[in-house]
């Protein structure tokens, strides 16, 4: 199993703003999208103890058993991991009054693919988005969205344009529109339609870089030709070296 810790962008830092049993989950959630759906004990404490914050983190470290747990994570058990869950859901529990939640939608209208963020990241994180609108993904056995309900494809829809939308590379949204990348219903497709469009782009470009190899080849050729009289391959196994040759290229 991995040691990696997952990116921790769904859950981030916790102060006890909000119920720990959300942010709990939302923690899981960020294993499950690395691939750890069931981290070891240290690696679970490990990212606690590094996600805490504030008050959250004072009460947390004041405990003489949270402390003792944490100090010991390398050898902790599943009953030190869910003696510190439950430790946490106790400090921060659900409560009567309203949580205000962050507007999705207002996320998914700014949505953008992050500097160094890779395609595959940019779209885990608007998947994580539609995760907490309720709605789902298009099923890949599916042909169309008609199984949908009417508001789960409106969502769906706005979801998949932003995520388009938000995709760095010019180039790479621009080559994706031309295959319809906004037609399709779903994000999956539309996130397979932009991988093969940066095929294809890294293919043009190998093919362009080539093509521009070739013709520089074709100049010195040319140049070589024109100070020697020669063709160049005949220059070249002359009584010439390439040294001797050499500030003939430079000058291409």
């Amino acid at each position: 199993m991995s040691s990696k810790l997952p990116r921790f962008e769904q859950s981030g830092k916790y102060d006890g703003g909000i119920p720990a049993e959300i942010w709990l989950d939302r923690l899981d959630y960020d294993f499950e999208v690395a691939d750890q759906e069931d981290p070891t004990p240290t690696l679970y404490l490990r990212s606690i103890s590094m996600l805490l914050i504030g008050e959250a983190s004072r009460k947390f470290r004041c405990n003489s058993r949270m402390k003792a747990i944490m100090e010991n994570r390398a050898i902790a058990t599943s009953d030190n991991k869910a003696e510190v869950i439950e430790w946490l859901k106790t400090q921060y529990p659900y409560t009567d009054e309203e949580i205000e939640e962050p507007d999705v939608m207002v996320e998914v209208s700014e949505l953008a693919q992050g500097p160094t963020e890779s395609l595959l990241l940019h779209y885990d994180r608007v998947l994580a988005l539609l995760k907490r609108t309720g709605t789902k993904d298009q099923d890949r056995a599916l042909t169309d969205s008609s199984a949908l309900k009417d508001n789960d494809k409106f969502i769906l829809k706005s979801m998949t344009s932003a995520f388009v939308r938000g995709v760095r590379d010019d180039k790479l949204r621009t080559h994706a529109l031309g295959r319809d990348v906004l037609v399709v219903p779903c994000l999956w497709k539309a996130y397979e339609i932009l991988c093969m469009s940066s095929s294809a782009i890294q293919a043009q470009e190998k093919i362009e870089a080539e093509i521009e190899e070739k013709r520089h080849i074709r100049r010195m050729e040319e140049y070589i030709y024109a100070q020697t009289g020669v063709p160049a391959v005949v220059a070249l196994s002359a009584n010439r070296s390439l040294k001797s040759l050499r500030p003939l290229f430079h000058e291409v």
